[in-house]
Protein backbone atom coordinates (compact mmCIF):
# COMPACT_ATOMS: atom_id res chain seq x y z
CA UNK A 1 0.00 0.00 0.00
CA UNK A 2 1.00 3.32 -0.42
CA UNK A 3 1.29 5.20 2.82
CA UNK A 4 2.10 8.64 1.62
CA UNK A 5 2.62 10.23 -1.44
CA UNK A 6 4.08 14.41 -1.32
CA UNK A 7 5.94 16.27 -4.22
CA UNK A 8 8.92 14.07 -5.03
CA UNK A 9 8.64 11.40 -2.20
CA UNK A 10 6.44 8.29 -1.59
CA UNK A 11 6.31 6.11 1.52
CA UNK A 12 5.04 2.58 0.44
CA UNK A 13 5.34 -0.65 2.70
CA UNK A 14 7.18 1.88 4.99
CA UNK A 15 10.06 2.26 2.47
CA UNK A 16 10.72 5.65 0.82
CA UNK A 17 11.56 6.41 -1.91
CA UNK A 18 12.37 10.16 -3.93
CA UNK A 19 12.06 8.89 -7.45
CA UNK A 20 9.33 7.68 -9.71
CA UNK A 21 7.86 4.27 -9.11
CA UNK A 22 6.54 1.04 -10.65
CA UNK A 23 3.95 -0.82 -9.09
CA UNK A 24 3.15 -3.94 -9.88
CA UNK A 25 0.38 -5.55 -7.10
CA UNK A 26 2.61 -5.76 -3.97
CA UNK A 27 5.53 -5.56 -5.17
CA UNK A 28 7.66 -1.43 -5.66
CA UNK A 29 10.40 -0.42 -7.32
CA UNK A 30 12.34 2.83 -7.92
CA UNK A 31 11.83 4.25 -12.08
CA UNK A 32 13.89 5.70 -14.36
CA UNK A 33 14.13 9.71 -14.09
CA UNK A 34 11.79 11.03 -16.86
CA UNK A 35 13.97 13.91 -18.73
CA UNK A 36 11.33 15.75 -20.40
CA UNK A 37 8.50 14.19 -18.46
CA UNK A 38 8.60 11.64 -21.35
CA UNK A 39 7.16 8.67 -20.11
CA UNK A 40 7.97 6.04 -23.14
CA UNK A 41 6.58 2.69 -23.94
CA UNK A 42 9.42 1.14 -22.77
CA UNK A 43 8.86 2.09 -19.50
CA UNK A 44 5.02 0.64 -19.73
CA UNK A 45 6.30 -2.57 -21.24
CA UNK A 46 6.48 -4.15 -17.81
CA UNK A 47 3.49 -3.22 -16.00
CA UNK A 48 2.02 -4.50 -19.06
CA UNK A 49 4.01 -7.73 -18.82
CA UNK A 50 2.37 -8.43 -15.53
CA UNK A 51 -1.10 -8.79 -17.39
CA UNK A 52 -3.00 -6.50 -14.89
CA UNK A 53 -6.80 -5.31 -14.85
CA UNK A 54 -6.12 -2.09 -14.30
CA UNK A 55 -3.04 0.06 -15.20
CA UNK A 56 -3.14 3.39 -13.25
CA UNK A 57 -0.49 6.37 -14.39
CA UNK A 58 0.24 9.34 -11.91
CA UNK A 59 1.53 12.44 -14.31
CA UNK A 60 2.93 14.61 -11.55
CA UNK A 61 1.37 16.53 -8.49
CA UNK A 62 0.54 18.94 -11.07
CA UNK A 63 -0.15 16.58 -13.46
CA UNK A 64 3.01 17.90 -16.06
CA UNK A 65 4.37 14.60 -17.31
CA UNK A 66 1.79 13.98 -20.18
CA UNK A 67 0.31 10.03 -21.72
CA UNK A 68 1.27 9.90 -25.34
CA UNK A 69 -1.66 8.42 -27.57
CA UNK A 70 0.47 5.42 -28.42
CA UNK A 71 0.87 4.18 -25.22
CA UNK A 72 -2.94 4.82 -24.43
CA UNK A 73 -3.76 2.77 -27.62
CA UNK A 74 -0.97 0.39 -26.52
CA UNK A 75 -2.66 -0.73 -23.40
CA UNK A 76 -6.11 0.09 -24.38
CA UNK A 77 -5.20 -2.58 -27.20
CA UNK A 78 -4.40 -5.53 -24.74
CA UNK A 79 -7.86 -5.21 -23.12
CA UNK A 80 -6.25 -3.55 -20.02
CA UNK A 81 -8.29 -0.36 -18.00
CA UNK A 82 -6.15 2.70 -17.98
CA UNK A 83 -6.54 5.49 -15.58
CA UNK A 84 -4.34 8.75 -15.65
CA UNK A 85 -4.74 11.43 -12.77
CA UNK A 86 -2.14 13.40 -11.57
CA UNK A 87 -0.65 11.59 -8.63
CA UNK A 88 -2.22 12.13 -5.74
CA UNK A 89 -5.15 10.90 -6.80
CA UNK A 90 -3.66 8.27 -8.98
CA UNK A 91 -2.15 6.67 -5.08
CA UNK A 92 -5.57 6.62 -3.70
CA UNK A 93 -7.09 5.06 -6.78
CA UNK A 94 -4.32 2.23 -6.62
CA UNK A 95 -4.94 2.27 -3.45
CA UNK A 96 -8.68 1.50 -3.31
CA UNK A 97 -8.07 -0.57 -6.40
CA UNK A 98 -5.73 -2.93 -4.48
CA UNK A 99 -7.83 -3.40 -1.07
CA UNK A 100 -10.59 -4.46 -3.56
CA UNK A 101 -8.40 -7.61 -4.96
CA UNK A 102 -7.95 -5.96 -8.26
CA UNK A 103 -4.58 -7.01 -9.90
CA UNK A 104 -3.19 -3.35 -10.58
CA UNK A 105 0.12 -1.81 -11.56
CA UNK A 106 1.15 2.03 -11.49
CA UNK A 107 4.05 3.84 -12.97
CA UNK A 108 4.27 6.96 -10.42
CA UNK A 109 5.60 10.69 -11.53
CA UNK A 110 7.02 11.60 -8.36
CA UNK A 111 7.14 15.66 -8.86
CA UNK A 112 5.61 18.18 -11.37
Amino acid sequence: MIEHYSFGEFIVDGKRFESNIVLLGKTVKPARYLPGHDLTLEDIKPLVDFEPEVIIIGTGAYGVMKVKDEIKRYVEERGIKLIIAETKKACDKYNELLRKGVKVAAFLHNTC
